[in-house]
């Protein structure tokens, strides 16, 4: 069977195999979760690049993460914030009257925040939990797939947003195109994905264990992959989205900063790789710095053509 691009169905590139004991042991250690059987009788996933827009996906498409294991992130507390960086730019956005389609909203911690605004809201979440607490809230949050709701649903948004949902969602085409049809024209899709050209998600090396970020970083490279993460989102690939959406324009590409915790890792990474040379170090910072200040997520506004 040929492997092809979950966005274009065009030919892809093999760019490495890796072993599903190695993922494991990273999860085992970094997160105290056992993802064993999320592979099943697989040695080994494959990571392939799309030729066409350059996303970097994980296959076979059967390894995501169920809700059983999006609970069992839940006892960490940073994995759901109250507050993050991307409602901050999409607020902005967002105008009083309008009417916005959350996909994957959690708790509906921003949906919470738009209704004060006066705005017509609906969320979309699959993890039962995270909805009882949304409509005790008085949010009207739906346990619908977005392929179903989009079947009955057409041009009914003035927004549609999802944050930290895209890279975990193994047929992109399907998701975008459902995302689109929800749209009334003129209207905005805002997606906001983890940023893989920063430091801590591109350097693989292992900083040593005696390191005191080097939990911090097992349980960010694990949550990188599978079965939490499907694929790999870059700035260049969201530019091309547009010359196989023919429906969208793209409005803006935001990246937020590194904050003093990521920074701080970056740096701890870059002194594991490059080694104590303060000659090489500063070369490497010079040449990278652009790299060791971008921080965890890229959000980007696309339109709707009327």
């Amino acid at each position: 069977m040929i492997t092809k691009s979950p966005i274009t169905s065009g030919r892809v590139k093999l760019l490495k195999e890796i072993a599903t004991k190695e993922i494991a042991s990273i999860y085992r250690e970094g997160l105290d979760l056992d993802v064993k059987n999320y592979f099943k009788d697989l040695d080994q996933i494959c990571l392939y690049k799309c030729l066409d827009t350059g996303y970097d996906f994980y296959y076979p498409f059967t390894i995501y993460g169920n809700e059983t294991f999006y609970k069992a992130l839940e006892k960490h507390s940073w994995y759901y914030q109250k507050w993050k960086w991307e409602y901050e730019v999409t607020d902005a956005f967002v105008k009083e009257g309008q009417s916005v389609l959350e996909i994957g909203c959690g708790n509906g911690y921003f949906l919470s925040h738009l209704n004060k605004k006066k705005v017509n809201t609906l969320g979309l979440e699959l993890n039962s939990e995270a909805i009882e607490k949304a409509n005790k809230n008085g949010l009207q949050v739906l346990n619908i797939p977005l392929e179903t709701y989009s079947e009955k649903e057409d041009a009914k948004f003035d927004v549609v947003c999802a944050f930290q949902v895209l890279e975990h969602i193994w047929n992109i085409n399907d998701f975008i195109s459902q995302c689109i049809k929800l749209l009334k024209p003129n209207g905005k899709l805002i997606f906001a994905v983890p940023n893989n050209e920063a430091v801590f998600f591109k350097e693989q090396k292992k900083l040593p264990k005696t390191n005191p970020r080097y939990i911090n970083q097992l349980q960010t490279l694990a949550l990188n992959m599978p079965p939490h993460h499907m694929g790999l989102w870059r700035r260049n690939v969201f530019e091309k989205l547009t010359n196989f959406y023919s429906k969208l324009s793209l409005v803006e590409i935001y990246e937020e900063p590194a904050n003093k915790g990521r920074i701080t890792l970056n740096n701890q990474i870059v002194k594991s790789k490059i080694g104590q040379n303060k000659y090489l170090l500063k070369l490497y910072k010079k040449l990278n710095q652009n790299k060791l200040n971008k921080g965890d997520s890229l959000l980007v506004i696309y339109e709707k053509k009327g």
